[in-house]
C-alpha cells in the first residue's frame, strides 16, 4: 500500500489549490477517502493514476446526461 495522503497533499500531487482539489475529490472516480479521526486521507498512488487519466479537465461544461 501506498503512503496515505491528506488535501494538501492532494492538492500539490495535482497540480492545484486546495479548493480546487477538495472539488476533484467529490468527481465521480475519484479515490475513495478513508477516515482518519477528523481527517480523510487517500492512497498516493490511486490519486496520482486518478489524476493521470483524468486531468487536465476539458474546459466547458460537461454533457449533459438523461
Amino acid at each position: 500500500m501506498s503512503p496515505e495522503i491528506g488535501l494538501s497533499e492532494v492538492a500539490t500531487l495535482l497540480g492545484c489549490s486546495k479548493s480546487a482539489a477538495a472539488k476533484h475529490t467529490h468527481r465521480k472516480g475519484f479515490p475513495k477517502p478513508r477516515q482518519l479521526a477528523r481527517m480523510r486521507v487517500w492512497d498516493r498512488d490511486k490519486v496520482k493514476a486518478w489524476g493521470k487519466k483524468t486531468l487536465p479537465l476539458q474546459e466547458g461544461r460537461p454533457p449533459k446526461q438523461d
